[in-house]
């Protein structure tokens, strides 16, 4: 899958940040915006049907609520080096409906790496089925299992 990489320096030069996002992420978010919609469409003739009255109405909120929480928006990786202290890892997977500057302050996973902790920052290489992929991560002392940031770049 190809990444599209923003880049931006701080004018000072304390930090640096990176987002990746998928280079098909409108069409990702446009795909599950239209599975969601149909989703409400088929459950909203489905409740009519067999429920009635304030059931109706508690069956259809609940089926939103439900069907948003399993409907998510495509994934935003952000990596942030800040100079002296360390680096953040930040991935924001919000709600379908939601624009992204929301799901960014809601839905943020952020996790902080002090530079004390960071042994190094690589750009490793995986096989995934026959492909070959490049991608970002960060090794920590005292941990078995690599940070991924995200993917870099795929050969197929």
């Amino acid at each position: 899958m190809a990444m599209k990489l923003n880049v931006q320096k701080d004018p000072t030069g304390l930090s640096i940040s990176f987002h990746a996002r998928s280079s098909r992420f409108y069409y990702q978010w446009l795909f599950n915006f239209i599975i969601w919609a149909s989703l409400q469409i088929v459950g909203y003739i489905l409740i009519c049907n067999y429920f009635l009255g304030m059931d109706a109405l508690f069956a259809k909120i609940i089926y939103s609520i439900v069907t948003l929480l399993l409907i998510r928006a495509p994934t935003i990786d952000s990596f942030y080096v800040f100079k002296d202290y360390g680096v953040q890892l930040k991935t924001s997977k919000g709600c379908i409906l939601l624009p992204e500057f929301l799901n960014c302050k809601i839905f943020d996973t952020t996790i902080f790496i002090p530079n004390d902790e960071i042994v190094d920052v690589v750009i490793n290489e995986g096989f995934q089925g026959l492909s070959v992929i490049f991608y970002l991560c960060v090794i920590v002392k005292k941990s078995k299992v690599l940070k991924l940031v995200f993917p870099v770049c795929e050969y197929t």
